[in-house]
């Protein structure tokens, strides 16, 4: 099992005790409510009033960070200096020696190709 964890940086339109903003933080603890009770969730990043609005990581009060941490079955590749990832490989059984540097070296040179967003196979 893996774990996926997404970090959420915003800068507000305003203070979070405007009018502007009484809607969002009217719904946000139905909100948060419906993430933590959601399949795959692990964790949320949340102060003593229940979410993270209150945390500051910035010196600007309007920026607002929020995290959260869910369990994901797949697997993501990363490669450096690139600033996107994607899913996979999705293996039934794991490769050893050279099959695994094969597969390895293929998804490799499939990340570096700007034009390719999926690819999928359906299982047998």
């Amino acid at each position: 099992m893996y774990h996926l964890a997404q970090v959420n940086i915003a800068r507000a339109l305003a203070p979070l005790d405007d009018p502007l903003l009484a809607a969002f933080m009217a719904q946000l603890d139905a909100i948060n409510a419906l993430a933590d009770a959601s399949p795959g969730f692990v964790w949320r990043l949340q102060a003593d009033g229940g979410n993270a609005t209150s945390i500051r990581a910035y010196d600007d009060e309007r920026i607002i960070v929020n995290m959260s941490l869910w369990e994901s079955g797949v697997s993501w590749l990363v490669l450096d200096g690139q600033d996107f990832g994607f899913y996979g490989p999705v293996v039934d059984e794991a490769p050893q020696g050279a099959a695994a540097l094969e597969i390895w070296s293929h998804m490799s040179w499939l990340l570096t190709q700007p034009y390719l967003y999926e690819i999928k196979r359906e299982r047998a």
